[in-house]
């Protein structure tokens, strides 16, 4: 953990906001809708808790709360839904230190790595007080796993009486993140902060463990987990259409490439979707790494049988089986998935083009390519965007084997499937495994695996 800093107490809020310009000249902003509340005591002391901004909506998941108490040597994770601290103990923890006593961070240089340049902006006054700036500049050599060098430049203004940043910006390129302090105090926070609620009971956890809270968002809304979690969002009741008749398997892949300076820099891609169905329609799908790669957090497997009426959510780090119900629809047999991604006539701003049929990992499929125009504004942009997806998939199937977008910010995104293999899978795919444990789950829910250190 961070060295605890004492006898600088402080509580401020924490906004985020980050904006791409396009090769073009054009602007994407996008502005998050949380914020990050944050005290610290004259003990060292560090409460965060995070919330929807004032007139945004309330988020679709459920905020955790975090202290750390250098004091004791524990974090205290706080679940408000269940009113449980889970406390972990602070590991590589550092003696605690005054905020004038902090040295700058200084960074190893090492030959062929990265070169940094430091340059002092003086003094300004900020929130009330005194900061002083500073510009770093680092460049990563081209064989750094990018092609090219890439160029990070990092304003900073900091207020060293409180060890405190109060404003960020780091532009890399065309990337532009800035994050900003407003409404600090210097006032020493209430006690009560620092302390676990009354009501709550406290789990002493040794290690990384999974937490499930709540889920208050649709389906297709994906949880944002806290820096050092992993959070899977699962709603309470899936509708899902039961295609039956259409056994297949395969590895869906995803990557991304980004053109700079005349070259295209492929960006390393995230775990590999594996799914299965069978006949009868039931599916199972896993997030696998890539060979040859690390997966930083268990995934957790999701099993859906529509036969019987029940989803499995399969936390494979605790081994416990998250039964929820599957709404009752219709089986049918597959079908062209292209029907669905022309079923928008009449919009001005977009255009489908069909593409034909060709063989595609051994199976036909049907191709068509849509073009939309994103005004300005409606994304964020401060002028007109095109964006272009083309899709080949199969009538045999209903299964969509390949896709690629591009346009809208420059990258382009390619999924497609390998391995396909129409083959009926091993019936015990779609079973929960022997030693889980079924929990009903009545309401949606979030599993994390987390960890405080």
């Amino acid at each position: 953990m961070p060295q605890p800093i004492t006898g600088a107490p402080y509580s401020a809020k924490e906004s985020r906001e980050s904006v791409r310009t396009l090769a073009d000249g054009a602007h994407i902003t996008n502005k998050d809708n949380r914020e990050t509340m944050t005290s610290r005591d004259s003990y060292g002391r560090i409460r965060s808790e995070e919330h929807a901004l004032a007139g945004k909506p309330e988020s679709c998941f459920t905020f955790l709360s975090e202290i750390q108490d250098p004091t004791t040597g524990y974090a205290y994770i706080l679940d408000p839904v269940d009113r449980v601290a889970f406390r972990v103990p602070l590991v590589n923890m550092k003696a605690p230190r005054s905020a004038g006593e902090v040295a700058p961070v200084q960074r190893p240089v090492r030959a062929g790595g990265p070169t940094r340049t430091s340059e002092s902006l003086g003094t300004r006054t900020m929130l009330g007080v005194t900061a002083v700036g500073t510009r770093e500049t680092t460049t990563q050599p081209a064989n750094a796993g990018l092609g090219i060098p890439v160029t990070q430049a990092t304003e900073s203004w900091t207020v060293p009486e409180l060890a405190l940043r109060l404003y960020s910006k780091t532009t890399s390129a065309g990337n532009e993140n800035t994050t900003t302090l407003k409404d600090l105090s210097t006032a020493e926070p209430a006690a009560a902060l620092f302390q676990v609620p009354a009501g709550y009971r406290t789990v002493d956890e040794p290690g990384p463990f999974t937490l499930t809270v709540p889920y208050r968002g649709p389906a297709s809304t994906t949880a944002q987990a806290a820096p050092g979690t992993c959070a899977s969002t699962m709603p309470a009741q899936f509708a899902q259409q039961q295609v039956t008749g259409a056994p297949y398997s395969a590895r869906e892949s995803s990557e991304r490439s980004l053109p700079r300076g005349g070259e295209t820099t492929l960006i390393p891609r995230g775990a590999d979707r594996v799914t299965w169905r069978d006949s009868a329609g039931r599916t199972r799908i896993e997030h696998q790494a890539p060979e040859g790669q690390h997966q930083n957090c268990a995934s957790p497997i999701i099993i859906s049988d529509p036969v019987a009426g029940y989803m499995y959510v399969l936390d494979t780090a605790n081994l416990i089986a998250h039964r929820m119900t599957v709404k009752a629809m219709p089986p049918s047999s597959a079908e062209n998935p292209v029907l669905h991604l022309t079923s928008k006539p009449g919009d001005p701003n977009r255009h489908d083009e069909p593409l034909g049929s060709k063989t595609m990992f051994g199976v036909t499929v049907v191709g068509i390519k849509t073009t939309t125009i994103h005004p300005a504004g409606s994304i964020g942009n401060d002028r007109a965007l095109s964006e272009t997806h083309e899709y080949w998939a199969s009538p045999q199937l209903g299964l969509i084997v390949y896709s690629k977008t591009s346009g809208r910010e420059e990258t382009e995104r390619i999924s497609e499937m390998a391995d396909l293999t129409a083959a009926e899978p091993d019936p015990s795919l779609f079973r929960v495994p022997a030693g889980y444990k079924i929990v009903d789950e009545t309401g949606p829910v979030i599993i994390t695996n987390s960890r405080a250190n």
